[in-house]
């Protein structure tokens, strides 16, 4: 492994990670911080640091929590609209398997199929606009504060080897499932 080779390696990780966390190509020397980094390293051990720009004073966690609202409100109508279009998906499904079987009945019997007279219901709009109303009000905005919590009590290192974020994640992974879960069951049933 020759040094020239790990110098281009290491830049591309950093311009990598640099881009993941959705920020600009890191500048080479410290930068404003605009859409990049201040201070972004690499060591030998190949973990890399990165340090962002800090918020402007005053800053407040407003436009942040209104993202993560019209995230999961967005997320919502989605997801509600795709359960009624299944839903609805397999009703006509289970309704042509009845139907089959009843024209089955019904051609032995001489009599006339009434399979497709039933009308089809459409979306229930009003349904979506509650789903929609739930995450933007109370989802969104309890996730935020909620992951933003854990991720101060179980920090876990960029570039750390698997065994030491491991322990991290899975605590967040089983306090969401029992804190966070139960609670937004309860608010939303």
């Amino acid at each position: 492994d020759r040094p020239a080779e790990r110098g281009a390696r290491t830049r591309f990780a950093m311009r990598f990670l640099a881009l993941s966390s959705g920020g600009a190509i890191p500048p080479r020397g410290s930068g404003d911080g605009k859409r990049g980094a201040t201070d972004f390293s690499g060591s030998r051990s190949g973990a890399v640091t990165f340090k962002g720009a800090a918020p402007p004073s005053g800053a407040s966690q407003r436009p942040a929590i209104f993202k993560a609202a019209y995230t999961c409100a967005g997320l919502g109508v989605v997801g509600d609209l795709l359960a009624q279009t299944i839903t609805r998906n397999a009703a006509k499904k289970a309704g042509q398997d009845k139907s089959a079987a009843g024209d089955a009945k019904k051609k032995s019997s001489g009599a006339k199929s009434n399979a497709g007279d039933s009308p089809d219901p459409g979306y229930d709009l009003l349904r979506t606009a509650r789903q929609m109303a739930y995450n933007f009000v109370f989802y969104g905005p309890a996730q935020h504060f909620w992951y933003a919590a854990l991720a101060s009590r179980f920090p876990t290192a960029a570039g750390a080897s698997l065994a030491a974020n491991l322990p991290p994640f899975m605590w967040k992974v089983f306090l969401n499932q029992a804190v966070l879960g139960p609670v937004v069951g309860a608010t939303f049933f």
